[in-house]
């Protein structure tokens, strides 16, 4: 056998050695995550729904809003892992009224590769998890309740499914019993465009709507930025 095969394998069977002495345990590799995650952030696009008889515009945008669902992963290495939110995510007015409403309502799912940076790693691990990956948005909806108002109604606005790049950074403590909590910031780009358009229960046909103002609603910009908290198990 090659002298420099002998002395590497020399050297890894002592590092196993070390590492064991120093009480660490082996890597989460092959491990699934599973949990929960709750979130809140901001759209970077603000769309004025209504005015104030005091001359206040009333915003609903597309991006942000408060989320909350699951979290499953699939440690594909010690520091890689392959993971997915599948949320539901609601957008309200930035500020209330109190003769109208509107919401813009969304499924989120959301798979991520994220690379582990270990700020400390034995029987309890402290990392720093970048990652990217790619955003699918469904059922996304705009409801517009203006029933109360005179000359108002109900406007209902579905949009076709949509997709976009994800970004996040997140700071994660695991605990040695693999119970693991999570913070993080994640950024989306994504943009919506309208498929059907329903006022007071009536679907109304494209072509009749004047051609200005379905240029202005069939294209919605649902990008932004969520903080984020969760926890999971490692099993």
């Amino acid at each position: 056998m090659n002298r420099n095969y002998i002395v590497f394998i020399a050297v890894l069977l002592f590092s196993c050695h070390f590492v064991n002495a120093q009480g660490l345990e082996p890597g989460d590799e092959g491990k699934i995550r599973a949990g929960l995650r709750l979130g809140v952030g901001a759209g970077f696009d603000n769309q004025t729904i209504f005015t104030t008889y005091d001359g206040i515009d009333i915003h609903l945008s597309a991006g942000g809003g408060v989320a909350i669902g699951a979290n499953i992963g699939y440690r594909l290495f010690d520091q890689l892992e392959l993971c997915s939110d599948l949320v539901y995510q609601i957008s309200l007015l930035d500020q209330p009224v109190s003769n109208a409403s509107a919401k813009f309502t969304r499924f989120v799912f959301s798979p991520v590769a994220k690379y582990l940076l270990f700020l400390k790693k034995d029987k309890s691990r402290i990392s720093i998890n970048p990652g990217f990956g790619w955003g699918f948005y469904s059922s996304g909806t705009t409801d517009i309740n203006a029933s109360d108002i005179p000359n108002g109604g109900h406007f209902i606005y579905e949009y076709k499914n949509a997709s976009g790049p994800v970004v996040c950074a997140e700071f994660e403590f695991c605990t040695r019993k693999k119970l693991a909590f999570t913070g993080g910031l994640k950024y989306y780009s994504v943009e919506y465009t309208l498929d059907k358009l329903k006022i007071d229960g009536t679907t109304i046909p494209f072509n009749m709507i004047y051609q200005q103002d379905l240029k202005r609603i069939s294209k919605v910009d649902g990008s932004g930025i969520d903080m984020y908290i969760g926890i999971s198990w490692l099993f």
